[in-house]
């Protein structure tokens, strides 16, 4: 049983757009894990981002998820969102795979508002960071292969 897990995000976002662009380029939830998620007729790369444009103002599911159209183009469309090298908008919000390690307990509601409240560069686990980056995140294969594009 897990002990422990990473803090996913909060409230207020990473100003720095070079630490926004480290945390995606090592997150394997969008790389690796293939988290892919779909909601109100929009696929998204993360829960993450779904969870983000549900619950902070200015971040919208149209900015972070691609709706599903089915039209010719949509397969392209697809790609092009699924393999994407620039951050979505709600990565700002996120941590990634490097947040800090936090003990598993149940919170109440108005704790765990309190704690995304918190500046989120104090959530960053810059170890985790710096070993992340210097390890090879490796691009979603599996799913290129499945999907066949």
């Amino acid at each position: 049983m897990y002990e422990s897990f990473r803090e996913p995000c909060a409230f207020n976002k990473f100003e720095d757009r070079k630490v926004t662009e480290q945390i995606y380029k090592t997150c394997i939830m969008a790389h690796k894990w293939q988290c892919f998620n779909v909601y109100k007729d929009y696929i998204f790369r993360c829960p993450e981002a779904i969870a983000i444009s549900k619950n902070i103002k200015d971040e919208y599911l149209n900015e972070n998820g691609l709706k599903v159209t089915g039209g010719v183009k949509f397969k392209q469309q697809l790609e092009n969102y699924l393999f994407a090298k620039k951050p979505l908008s709600a990565c700002k919000y996120c941590l990634g795979s490097c947040g800090q390690l936090k003990s598993i307990k149940q919170v109440t509601k108005e704790e765990q508002i309190l704690n995304l409240n918190e500046p989120i560069k104090g959530k960053l686990d810059e170890i985790a960071l710096n070993n992340a980056l210097e390890d090879e995140v490796q691009d979603m294969e599996t799913i290129r292969e499945i999907i066949k594009f």
